[in-house]
């Protein structure tokens, strides 16, 4: 018997017997569960040692590849290495589940963090999550973000062009046409998007502010049309100005996670 447990003892040492799969994926299983109370206790750094040896042990934890994401996510746009990981942790997640809750979302925003201004991949991962989720206000203020700026960068760029100061409008310019056939449906999109959202969180600062950047994109692209141009403008500082109203009431609904930060108010 003393010559078998030796045996043993060797044998585990030097790995010519691997523990059964059972009790691999258990001790995975409690690893994420430390990590998970590491997080808890505002250890990110532990939690993430003991989420990454979750994974080592079993790699097809969805659950455990989605929390390193979900830690260090934050650090996006702030953290290059760290939003790579993120980034790694939630496309390994949509691998494993492409429908897992909140990997879409995710995922969308930490490559949108990473890579902006260019912002096509993000948009596609966006685009998909909203689909599968049409309600959630914060991907309709994602994908209606995305319009915003997509809509401003042409606008600026057109106007570089020309030559043209930011402050004046493209409208008198013969490059109005061409900028209003790329960009209409974009900022029409995002207008009703932000429309049906405020059904839903009607005391939110960013989708009001995106919806003001929205009218006042399109306020630029209505070409030899100056009513147009005002009757959009107003509706701009209109919902502006229920931005600031809310900001002032105290009354915002809260900030949302996985949307792209809203622009600022717009100058009197």
């Amino acid at each position: 018997m003393k010559r078998v447990v030796a045996f043993l003892s060797v044998a585990l040492c030097f790995g010519l017997i691997v523990p059964a799969a059972g009790s691999q994926v258990d001790v995975a299983e409690a690893e994420f569960t430390a990590g998970m109370l590491a997080n808890e206790k505002g250890d990110p750094d532990l939690a993430l040692q003991h989420l990454q040896r979750a994974v080592d042990l079993n790699p097809e934890m969805t659950k455990a590849h989605f929390a390193i994401g979900a830690i260090v996510d934050v650090w996006c746009g702030m953290d290059e290495e760290r939003c790579r990981l993120a980034i790694s942790a939630y496309r390994k997640v949509l691998d494993l589940d492409p429908s897992y809750p909140d990997g879409l979302k995710n995922i969308g925003w930490a490559i949108y963090a990473a890579q902006r201004p260019n912002v096509d991949e993000a948009e596609i991962y966006y685009r998909k999550a909203l689909a599968a989720d049409p309600k959630d206000p914060e991907l309709i203020c994602a994908v209606a973000a995305i319009d915003a700026q997509g809509s401003w960068h042409d606008l600026a760029i057109a106007k570089a062009d020309l030559k043209l100061p930011m402050r004046k409008l493209l409208i008198p310019s013969s490059s109005c046409h061409e900028v209003r056939e790329r960009n209409l449906a974009r900022v029409e999109e995002g207008i009703a998007l932000l429309m049906g959202a405020l059904q839903i969180r009607k005391d939110s600062t960013e989708l009001l502010g995106f919806l003001s950047w929205l009218y006042m994109d399109r306020a630029e692209i209505q070409c030899d049309n100056r009513q147009a141009y005002m009757a959009d403008e107003n509706a701009a500082r209109k919902w502006d100005r229920l931005r600031k109203e809310v900001w002032k009431r105290k009354a915002d609904t809260g900030p949302f996670q996985k949307c792209p930060p809203a622009p600022p108010p717009m100058p009197k």
